[in-house]
């Protein structure tokens, strides 16, 4: 469970009041002093949960205020259980968080809160100088949501997240792959080539929605490429642009799969696939090629060979698009507010983005 507080506030004064209301229902207790041997506060948060035997067992209810050794713990108590061979029928431990995850992305602060990312004001925008996973107190101000105490975590590595999730109700019942590692590509600035570097896994790029599955260590630099000099081509062959135009370059390692994003809504049309291809631009022109799989989001290729690459979806029958509204306030203009309606294309939403940021 997660407390969120502005510092002074009273939210971890708070936080202990609940465990002294809750003392004689569970065994209450708040982690204290050095966290850096995780194993140890594992053993002994079960061996509060077992104290008094087989038919005392009764769960901890703890206070933590180091968000950054959360996932940790979690998964050192897990094997605690396991290696005990703990069966329960209650829950062993509830973790009372006082802090918040999130992310910074080009200097700018995004709270996670239910799955979904929140965009948040920097208490000190000097703190938001690298794009990194973060975690902070929450506050609240005449402003609006408000990051204090930004701490970028001491451990750097990959995390499962799912992002804001899609759903739709035309599609629901084509099928889509989960369990992708969410990363955050490098970039200078946001028109640059963004690079990624990955372990043996499966990943999706949190900015480009680009995903691939690799069995050695890869090096990808990759960036949206325009779409105009192909469209001729394009409408000629009786094709349309199906989501972003990626240039993908392998700069080391070997990829075993790579997905790349669409935005159209298939429906219940058994025969989708036939539909779609994927536009393959090399030095020498370009080419239509045909796709090994299609999911609700993704079209997937198998031992890809790289250069631009973009999803297409063939003309003249009517394809729905999943969409986006993107609002934002003028900063030039008392409470107005821009809008727009688009395709699930993270290349469309950049440039929207960069138009945006130029006009204030």
């Amino acid at each position: 469970m997660n407390l969120l507080h502005q510092p002074g506030s009273g939210g971890t004064t708070l936080a202990k009041q609940v465990l002294w209301d809750m003392r004689k229902t569970l065994r209450c207790a708040v982690l204290t002093g050095a966290t850096s041997d995780i194993t140890a506060i594992a053993k002994q948060v079960i061996h509060l949960f077992t104290a008094g035997g087989q038919g005392q067992q009764n769960t901890v209810l703890l206070l933590l205020e180091d968000e950054r050794i959360l996932e940790n713990l979690q998964d050192a108590i897990i094997k605690e259980i396991a290696e005990r061979n703990i069966t329960t029928h209650m829950p062993v431990v509830i973790i009372l968080n006082c802090v918040l995850n999130g992310v910074v992305r080009q200097h700018r602060v995004f709270a996670r809160v239910d799955g979904k990312e929140i965009e948040v004001c920097a208490e000190q925008r000097r703190k938001v100088w690298k794009s990194e996973d973060v975690c902070f107190y929450l506050g609240f101000t005449i402003r609006g949501p408000v990051a204090y105490g930004i701490q970028y975590p001491s451990h750097h590595g990959h995390v499962f997240y799912s992002g804001p999730v899609r759903s739709c109700t035309t599609c629901a019942n084509v099928m889509e792959s989960t369990n992708w590692v969410q990363v955050e590509p490098v970039a200078i600035t946001k028109e640059a080539p963004m690079f990624s570097t990955s372990p043996p896994g499966r990943y999706e790029c949190r900015v480009s929605g680009l995903r691939w599955v690799c069995k050695d260590h890869v090096s990808l630099q990759y960036q949206f490429s325009s779409w105009e000099p192909h469209r001729a081509m394009m409408k000629s062959l009786g094709y349309k642009q199906g989501g972003p135009l990626l240039d993908v370059t392998v700069i080391s390692g070997e990829l075993e799969e790579v997905q790349l994003p669409h935005f159209a809504c298939f429906g219940d049309d058994p025969s989708f696939k036939e539909k779609v291809r994927v536009l393959h631009v090399e030095d020498c022109g370009v080419s239509i090629e045909q796709v090994d799989e299609v999911t609700r989001f993704h079209v997937k290729i198998l031992h890809p060979s790289f250069s631009p690459k973009g999803v297409l979806v063939r003309s003249g029958f009517p394809v729905k698009a999943h969409c986006d509204l993107l609002l934002y306030q003028a900063k030039t203009a008392f409470l107005t507010l821009h809008a727009y309606l688009v395709p699930c294309d993270s290349s469309v939403e950049q440039n929207v983005q960069v138009g945006e940021d130029i006009g204030n």
